[in-house]
């Protein structure tokens, strides 16, 4: 389990522009989400706040903000997201797991893509079962 040290030197990492992996069912050991960060850093919410996928949070939660990916394809090698840019997500301080520093993008079937090496999927699975 990750203690509360381990957890704030992982999001100071995350800055504007950062791909996060983020644990969304923290009683499962192999679900996570990737996230682009659009906040510049961590916030603090000033009020109870909503995101656009219908999360609530009360006032006083640290969160990052941004969007989430969708897996689109999946090989040996690599895993391959769109930005899913129309809404946007609030993410507790806690959910974040691992800061994907490689930020690889390509094209895919005519559309811009986010790559996701299958060592650092390893990885993020490795922080949820720690």
């Amino acid at each position: 389990m990750c203690t509360s040290s381990t957890i704030d030197h992982i999001t100071n990492l995350a800055c504007q522009g950062t791909v996060v992996a983020v644990n969304t069912d923290l009683n499962s050991i192999s679900d996570y989400e990737l996230l682009l960060v659009t906040s510049e850093g961590l916030m603090v919410l000033p009020e109870s706040s909503s995101d656009d996928y219908n999360h609530q949070y009360p006032a006083g939660t640290v969160v990052l903000r941004g969007h989430y990916f969708d897996k689109i394809a999946e090989s040996r090698r690599n895993y391959k997201y769109k930005l899913l840019d129309v809404k946007i997500a609030l993410i507790p301080k806690r959910a974040v797991i691992y800061v994907c520093v490689e930020h690889q993008e390509t094209t895919f079937r005519h559309q811009k893509v986010y790559m996701l090496d299958y060592k650092d999927h390893e990885d993020i699975l490795m922080c949820i079962i720690d």
